[in-house]
């Protein structure tokens, strides 16, 4: 009796594989940067901004969906001074 895994988990663990590898892959260039600061902010703006608005856009509670709207707003504002 084997443990069955439908395609949308099988591809839901791919996926979390590659994201996996990708973490490690930024982690080691950051910790290769000639410019550790600004690398960090590069590699920082992508992820907080597709989650804040990917937030803004489906949480279920308006609560959460205005604090990722100012997440968003206050990001957006941020960035181009770091």
């Amino acid at each position: 009796m084997g443990v069955h895994h439908s395609k949308g988990q099988a591809m839901q663990g791919m996926s979390m594989h590659s994201e996996m590898m990708g973490i490690k892959r930024n982690l080691e260039s950051l910790k290769n940067a000639s410019d550790f600061d600004k690398e960090f902010v590069r590699q920082m703006i992508p992820p907080v901004m597709m989650s804040s608005r990917m937030v803004a856009n489906h949480a279920t509670h308006r609560e959460i969906r205005n604090l990722a709207e100012e997440i968003f707003k206050s990001q957006t504002a941020e960035f181009p001074q770091m």
